[in-house]
């Protein structure tokens, strides 16, 4: 049986690899290699036009990004000093709650609920305070980016 399966193996070696072998080291088969057809040299034309495009494409896109991307001098510091004074005046809130919650650990009527209130009022100043400078800086990219 293992007489038969070289037997098979030789003939397939011999009727199909061996032609491919030949071709792949033949002189006239390394020389069409490096000579470039015509079909070859329109695809080199092709693509030297396209990387041409793409290098257009970034060149539209970096011009695009740097006139997006320019803003007014005041944002760079208001939208900061408003987001921290949102959160300055949240955290006031839960300061203030803190100090309540320990206050009637031993006894709920110590509990001051205008105490409360006012730092409900502050954490209601800061969220509107947050809100507004995220609505400003909304405006100043649709302003910005209108014109773009």
């Amino acid at each position: 049986m293992s007489c038969a399966r070289a037997l098979i193996f030789s003939l397939f070696f011999w009727l199909v690899f061996l032609p491919f072998l030949s071709l792949s080291v033949s002189p006239a088969w390394s020389r069409s290699a490096l000579v470039f057809s015509p079909g070859r040299e329109r695809i080199f034309a092709i693509d030297k036009e396209l990387m041409l495009e793409l290098l257009d494409l970034a060149r539209f896109n970096t011009r695009f990004q740097q006139e997006v991307n320019r803003h007014q001098p005041w944002r760079l510091y208001l939208y900061p000093a408003m987001q921290e004074t949102g959160t300055s005046l949240s955290l006031s809130n839960t300061l203030i709650d803190l100090k309540e919650r320990a206050r009637g650990l031993t006894n709920l009527k110590n509990i001051s609920t205008d105490a409360q209130k006012s730092g409900l009022r502050l954490a209601i100043t800061g969220s509107a305070i947050n809100g507004t400078s995220s609505a400003l800086e909304l405006a100043q990219n649709a302003w910005v980016m209108y014109p773009a």
